[in-house]
């Protein structure tokens, strides 16, 4: 063989194994969700590219089976050129020579070029990969049964086929990227975030505290029921028995409806549908759609209720915001003419955080109020307040159980007269 056919074969090798690298790269960072949509649309490559993705073992057998053989080739030809022409010392600069070659040009380079171009090139090289596939197919079926045997008898692992789902943590990752780059508007991205969270949601943390409840007695008459529907605009009432933490039931407005106002609301009560405070939201939301369940009673291991949850609770979980007869329609706070701000006493201590850049500390409480209660051991009175590094926080409206209404002052410096 001349020195000169040898020569093109070595630039052939080196170009096919950056092909076969480059095309190893390209098809695992391809877009999926705009390979799907460009398939929908008709477009036949994204078509192939789509069902190469099914079998990414195949894949990874092609590319490395062409990156190899491409290799060994190069690099056998090299070291024999370089004997005819160096003698014994060229094995080793041949080694050299064809070291820096493949790392930079069959390596490295083509690498980075269908990385960052892998939307624009996966199409385009889908069906000369899918050929040297169909011309491998005899070895790479031989070498992954042989990998699948090996990695069962060494290893106890069975290498399955079918594709696997994305998991939440790369879901995360793959939502900080597209941030970065533009690609998921802000709306979206505030929308998976929603999802994300709310795979993590408790019931205790979505549930209106039973101080929040409007409940009615189970010795109270349709009349003095319709009276609490009326005045709270509520569809559906929690009744308790004795006290208002021993919640037995429910009772719906519109099974009243027609019915003589001095009779007993018993009969009219459905059973109430309990849970515990740490089942997840999205648990919580299955088991009320197979038992036909519009609201539940959280109760704690002693079987006294903490609060309730309605199934618009769970969904603004994900979706926002839905006015239902438990939202409040007021702000979570509110700022005066003089600067003043205005706090509901349920504001959740991060969210104030967030939004004013201030620092309550973490502490066995949720709300600004239990903040306020927990520093002063007791519930504090109309007036009272708790000094934080810039601010005071006074208690402008409060009951005897817990506090309402939180007014931020600032604290002038040292030496200032205001």
């Amino acid at each position: 063989m001349s020195s000169l056919i040898s020569i093109l074969i070595i630039v052939l090798c080196v170009i096919g194994e950056a092909f076969f690298s480059g095309a190893e790269i390209a098809i695992v960072s391809v877009d999926r969700i705009h390979a799907r949509h460009m398939a929908k649309t008709g477009h036949r490559s994204y078509r192939r590219v789509i069902d190469m993705l099914k079998k990414p073992e195949w894949i990874l057998g092609t590319t490395l089976f062409g990156t190899n053989l491409c290799t060994v080739t190069s690099t056998t030809l090299a070291a024999s050129q370089f004997y005819l022409w160096l003698g014994a010392i060229g094995i080793p600069i041949s080694i050299i020579v064809m070291t820096f070659v493949d790392l930079i040009f069959a390596e490295i380079v083509p690498k980075s070029i269908f990385q960052q171009l892998s939307n624009q090139i996966t199409p385009r090289i889908i069906f000369t990969l899918r050929l040297f596939m169909v011309i491998f197919f005899p070895l790479i079926w031989v070498f992954s049964k042989l990998a699948g045997l090996l990695a069962v008898i060494f290893g106890g692992v069975k290498l399955k086929e079918e594709h696997r789902f994305v998991s939440k943590e790369e879901l995360k990752l793959l939502m900080k990227m597209k941030h970065d780059t533009g690609d998921v508007k802000p709306a979206e991205r505030k929308m998976i975030n929603r999802l994300l969270h709310f795979l993590e949601t408790e019931a205790s943390e979505i549930m209106v505290p039973l101080i929040d409840v409007a409940a009615l007695s189970d010795k109270a008459t349709i009349g003095e029921a319709f009276e609490v529907f009326v005045r709270t605009k509520h569809r559906r009432l929690p009744i308790y028995r004795d006290r208002i933490d021993k919640i037995t039931g429910i009772l719906n407005s519109f099974d009243i409806l027609g019915e003589n106002p001095g009779k007993s609301i018993k009969p009219f009560v459905r059973p109430a549908y309990y849970i515990p405070p740490g089942i997840r939201a999205a648990e919580l939301l299955e088991k009320l759609q197979n038992n036909a369940k519009s609201m539940v009673i959280v109760v704690d291991e002693f079987g006294g209720a903490e609060g309730i949850i309605t199934v618009e609770d769970i969904l603004e979980e994900v979706v926002g915001d839905i006015d239902d007869e438990y939202d409040e329609l007021e702000r979570m706070y509110t700022i005066q003419e003089d600067g003043k701000i205005v706090i509901n006493g349920r504001m959740p201590v991060d969210d104030f955080n967030d939004r004013f850049s201030l620092k309550i500390p973490e502490g066995d409480y949720e709300t600004v109020s239990g903040f306020m209660i927990n520093a002063m051991k007791r519930i504090p009175k109309v007036g009272e307040k708790v000094r934080l590094p810039d601010m005071d926080l006074v208690v402008t409206k409060a009951t005897n159980r817990t506090i309402l209404e939180i007014t931020i002052q600032p604290v002038a410096p040292p030496g200032d007269p205001k």
